[in-house]
């Protein structure tokens, strides 16, 4: 034990400079570092280990070598409390050969990371050259997006096709603007007042009037007169003091190479607009609720994400030191921020800024969110691991006043989830189940917007492809997600409505 913790000495002090990041900390391979040349960044010989943690000694020799070497973990270190688990890493040749010598029980999951990666480019640029980019909505080809990752420019296409096929429905808002300028757009779509048809000889009557829910009472036999009941009393109340339908906000990319989470929160969108008119229950979950979509809040990340760094994480936000860029924007949040489990080095993958909201991504969306005022369920989509996570990660003694409620549709969630192709989500805290992690959105949307339901879900897979799924799982990674979506939302609806929050 004494002969690592001499070793780990040693390298914190060649390494680091006592685990700063100075401009010549460059050659510690920080993966937040930016290149010097235009040239895409490669991962040629980078390996991905499976690290097992046996004891506190174990996870005090990572989180040393972590501050020396700038590792990047594609599972997170665990809590000091968690005991016996295991990490992915992925390392470079110089840190494999260094990380040896901590005599860690350790495992090659992966050889060589670009190999991965190249499969991925190869698979995807196929599907791309079968999709059409039609800016005509009637020619569009909605379901082939869906073959692909798409760029920041195909998914913003993709808003404006489908915004102008069900434009009754749906609307592009602008969330704000990024560090370079990018705008960031989501889609608004239901949570609509419709007037009724004639029926019985009665006359038609808008949807704030004291019998609105005509079409709640066709949605599904079984709950009909409750959801009609719910909604009328909803909007009696509400009308006159000017307040919205109860709002869902659902997030992808936060973190740029999480590619899988724009792809899935499009697929869930497309899917209640094209079953719409087909399907009751999605019916009624659109015009009850006040739906909105951000796919990419990290757009600039996400792009170099796409043409420089693959595993790009954090935003392109420069700092101090001239080689290291970018915030977390997930420990940038104003609830809880710098409460531990993130970074004040700004080489670091979970450095967390110089303040709350020092992002313009995650302070865009945060005005987004206080603005519109009804927003009761928030899911931040994130990859990877299978997890659907519920507050507190940013103080681990806390739970939600409400957890029953909140644990009990999570887990509904996840099973309705698991029904569509079989695949198994995680549920509990992000504290018990992960680690530690403050300035999160979920912690925020919470405690200080007011979202009762607030989730972090970590898609597809547990660690096979990573953050480097193949573009064939969007499709199933879709159709299981949007499934617990409805669940959630319904869930929403029956429990609130039976605690007659409105």
């Amino acid at each position: 034990m004494k002969s690592s913790v001499a070793y780990l000495g040693a390298l914190l002090l060649v390494l680091s400079g006592n685990a700063t990041c100075l401009p010549h900390a460059r050659q510690t391979h920080f993966h937040s570092q930016v290149s010097e040349t235009s040239e895409p960044v490669r991962f040629d010989e980078h390996k991905l280990l499976e690290i097992n943690i046996r004891n506190g000694h174990d996870l005090l020799q990572l989180q040393l070598a972590n501050e020396a070497l700038g590792l990047d973990f594609w599972s997170p270190l665990p809590a000091p409390t968690q005991q016996e688990t295991s990490v992915l890493v992925r390392v470079s040749p110089a840190q494999h050969t260094m990380i040896q010598g901590l005599m860690l029980n350790m495992t090659v999951r992966h050889e060589n990371i670009q190999s991965l990666i190249d499969e991925q480019a190869d698979r995807n640029n196929a599907a791309i050259n079968r999709w059409s980019t039609s800016s005509d909505p009637s020619s569009y080809n909605f379901t082939a997006f869906f073959d692909a990752y798409q760029s920041y420019e195909n998914i913003v296409h993709f808003m404006k096709n489908i915004t102008a096929k069900y434009h009754k429905l749906a609307k592009i808002v602008n969330i704000g603007k990024t560090v370079e300028g990018r705008d960031i757009l989501g889609v608004r779509l239901g949570g609509k007042e419709r007037k009724r048809k004639k029926k019985h000889g009665r006359k038609n009557e808008t949807a704030d009037s004291v019998n609105t829910s005509y079409w709640a009472m066709d949605w599904l036999d079984a709950t009909g007169e409750r959801l009609s009941s719910w909604l009328d009393a909803f909007m009696k109340k509400n009308r006159k003091k000017g307040k919205k339908h109860p709002g869902i906000v659902i997030i992808g990319n936060q973190h740029g190479r999480e590619w899988i989470t724009n792809a899935v929160s499009l697929y869930i969108m497309h899917d209640m607009l094209a079953n719409y008119g087909k399907d009751k229950a999605v019916k009624g979950l659109v015009d009850t609720f006040e739906w909105t979509f951000v796919p990419v809040v990290n757009v600039d990340g996400f792009e170099y994400s796409r043409v420089q760094n693959r595993l790009w994480r954090k935003n392109r936000q420069p700092s101090e030191y001239q080689f290291c860029y970018g915030i977390d924007l997930n420990r940038n949040w104003g609830y809880l921020w710098d409460n531990g489990g993130s970074s004040s080095n700004p080489c670091s993958e979970s450095y967390m800024g110089k303040e709350a909201f020092s992002a313009p991504e995650s302070k865009a969306l945060s005005k987004y969110i206080s603005k519109r005022g009804n927003v009761m369920s928030f899911v931040d989509l994130h990859a990877f691991a299978q997890l659907w996570m519920t507050p507190f990660g940013g103080d681990c003694s806390r739970r939600p006043k409400d957890n029953e409620d909140v644990l009990e549709c999570a887990l509904g969630s996840a099973k309705a989830l698991s029904r569509v192709h079989g695949k198994q989500f995680a549920v509990g805290p992000v504290c018990q189940i992960v680690y530690e992690a403050s300035g999160s959105a979920l912690d925020w949307t919470y405690a200080v917007a007011g979202a009762k339901y607030s989730y972090t879900v970590e898609l597809r897979d547990t660690g096979k492809h990573g953050f480097l799924l193949p573009p064939e799982e969007i499709i199933p990674s879709g159709e299981e997600t949007s499934n617990a979506i409805k669940f959630m939302a319904d869930f929403i609806l029956q429990r609130e409505l039976k605690k007659k929050r409105y």
